[in-house]
């Protein structure tokens, strides 16, 4: 039974399931609209402005950046902003949504794989039976039960730009665990 402390935060994880979900959709019909670079600009200063109040509220001016930070704040601006979401924008301007849904799902085994060899992180057992689950379930829809597909399988441009935004989100992820 969900007990009633719980149905606010099972409501927020189904908003933030339904979001991401949408998010491939409504960024396939905005770059038919718009150019990509204009899409990813506009995406970000949606965010900052809509999140800018929360850091002034939450901060209360406490928020200054030491020179020594800048360099990873660059490198986070780069790899995560800019980056991801003009590949993102771009990929699915050529490529279908459900490409990006898929693509963009291995983030999180780029992530663990990048983690191992740039940070010198352990996989686990938990996170290595997730990565061979997920990739599994990647390849089983991908190539719609047949993996020997595979090896015929012919990559466009776009599918490119949304593997190479994920290896760029994945890079930002990292460098967040630095900072």
């Amino acid at each position: 039974m969900i007990l009633r402390g719980n149905m606010l935060s099972y409501l927020m994880l189904i908003c933030a399931t339904v979001s991401w979900g949408g998010a491939f959709v409504a960024a396939k019909v905005v770059v038919g609209e718009l150019h990509p670079l204009v899409a990813a600009t506009g995406r970000f200063w949606l965010a900052f402005f809509c999140l800018l109040p929360f850091m002034l509220w939450k901060e209360r001016g406490k928020a200054k950046v030491a020179l020594k930070d800048w360099p990873i704040l660059i490198f986070l601006g780069l790899t995560g902003v800019f980056l991801y979401n003009v590949l993102f924008f771009k990929g699915l301007q050529i490529s279908a949504a459900m490409d990006g849904s898929l693509l963009v799902a291995c983030g999180p085994v780029f992530t663990v794989v990048l983690s191992g060899i740039i940070l010198k992180e352990r996989i686990n057992i938990r996170q290595a039976l997730g990565f061979i689950i997920s990739l599994t379930g990647v390849i089983v829809i991908v190539t719609k039960g047949h993996p020997a597909s595979l090896v015929g399988w012919d990559l466009n441009p776009g599918d490119i730009m949304l593997t190479i935004s994920v290896l760029a989100w994945s890079l930002y992820s990292i460098g967040g665990k630095i900072a």
